[in-house]
């Protein structure tokens, strides 16, 4: 791993010595400890490449549609009633959301800490499952 004949190699750690801040020094007087090689894995990337990472999008996905179907109801003229399930047209969609929501954060975190994902999306799907599941407990701690 360390065969600095390998043109690869020393491209590597040109690229991760200019990221860290070691631009201008010749590879001889850089610490070869305190170079990170430059990995492809290690870029973020909007589309998430592991399994629950790409479910944790999808998920996302859904809890916007589902809320859209929601709005949309409102549009329509649906009103509730005195429980949550007195108009079922209304409470399907935000119940199925909010579980959508949930599952979202759950599986984002997963993807996160047990197979390093580093995508946009999956950490944009924990903030929005993370407000989702606050708002929920909110509402269970405190009606109104």
């Amino acid at each position: 791993m360390c065969f600095i004949g390998s043109g690869g190699w020393i491209w590597r750690r040109r690229k991760s010595a200019y990221y860290r801040g070691v631009r201008g020094k010749s590879l001889a007087d850089i610490d070869y400890k305190s170079i990170v090689v430059y990995n492809e894995l290690m870029r973020v990337h909007f589309k998430p490449k592991t399994r629950l990472g790409k479910r944790s999008a999808w998920l996302l996905v859904t809890l916007a549609v589902l809320m859209g179907v929601f709005r949309i109801n409102i549009l329509l003229g649906q009103r509730g009633g005195d429980t949550f399930f007195s108009n079922p047209s209304l409470a399907i969609p935000i119940l199925l959301a909010g579980i959508s929501g949930i599952a979202a954060f759950i599986t984002g975190l997963m993807s996160i800490i047990r197979e390093k994902e580093r995508s946009i999306s999956v950490y944009l799907a924990v903030a929005v499952g993370l407000i989702v599941l606050i708002v929920a407990l909110a509402q269970i701690i405190s009606p109104h």
